[in-house]
Formats: structure tokens, sequence, C-alpha cells
């Protein structure tokens, strides 16, 4: 699904898990290189991310950028920076029949990347699923 909300983009996918698990795969910098298509690996001291965490990231074009974490609420959201600009939010929500709603917004500027975020919340259910994460 994707939607506008406050001039972001959302784009987002149910998944049939707990909240836990999903927070624990958007969180693990280690596992963000199975479901984040334009990440190829992670620096960062702490292996879950919190509010102040700090690193880089190197792109599937070889260079690596900055990050921090800007914005969070365990179990529910953060977000984060890419060297200067703002970058994508990460959310979790529980709906009324139980599945969990993972979203990714941007800037809507930022519209091609909602592509890039279709792919990595398939490639999170995938991992669910299969117990990987």
């Amino acid at each position: 699904m994707i939607a506008l909300d406050n001039s972001r983009l959302v784009v987002s996918r149910l998944l049939l898990c707990s909240q836990e698990a999903a927070w624990q795969v958007i969180t693990d910098t280690e596992q963000w290189p199975y479901w984040g298509p334009s990440v190829s690996r992670v620096r960062c001291a702490q292996r879950y991310i919190q509010l102040g965490s700090t690193g880089s990231v190197r792109t599937v074009f070889g260079f690596w950028v900055p990050f921090s974490i800007n914005r969070y609420q365990h179990l529910h959201f953060w977000s984060w920076r890419i060297g200067r600009f703002e970058a994508t939010g990460h959310r979790l929500a529980i709906t009324e029949d139980g599945f969990c709603r993972i979203s990714f917004d941007m800037p809507w500027w930022a519209f091609p990347y909602v592509l890039i975020c279709a792919i990595a919340l398939r490639r999170i259910s995938r991992l669910l699923e299969a117990g990987q994460a």
C-alpha cells in the first residue's frame, strides 16, 4: 500500500508476525544488508540501533555514507539521517485483526525510493516467514 501522510510518502505491508519479531529485524544492523536493497554492508558500534546510534552503510554502488538515528521509540518507530539528509522512517503497528503493519515513510521528493522500500518490505516478510530473522 502506498499513501501520502503529512507530505511524506508511506509504503506499507501487513505481516503475520509479532511486533517484537518485526522490530528485531528492522533494528538489527546485521540484518540490513539482507533486506535493504540499497545497503550492502553496515558499520555500527551497536548491533541493535537506538536513539543516537551512528555508523555508516556501504551502498550497492560501493561508497560509504554516514548515518545517525535521530528518532526512536522502542517497538514503534525509528528514523535516520543519511549524511545531512532526513531519510526513511520505519514504523510498526498492530492492526485490529492481529497483523503487524510495517511502514516506511520518506519525503515526497524521494518518490522513486518507494520501489526500493517495497522490495525491502517483501524481503523482511520473507525473512520473518522463513524464521531467518
